[in-house]
């Protein structure tokens, strides 16, 4: 559950997996850079728990 939930969100926010995983370098706009709380949320937001 809890690996399903990151990868659509990785998905959304940085493209397919595939793509992720080929590219040597990635320049990520400072806007989609994740905040200290953003994969904690979003399991809140999911009802996944946190472990």
């Amino acid at each position: 559950m809890r690996e399903n939930t990151l990868e659509a969100f990785f998905t959304e926010r940085f493209g397919e997996k595939t793509e992720r995983e080929v590219a040597q370098f990635v320049s990520i706009p400072e806007e989609k850079n994740l905040d200290e709380t953003t994969i904690r949320d979003l399991y809140q937001e999911k009802g996944v728990p946190l472990k």
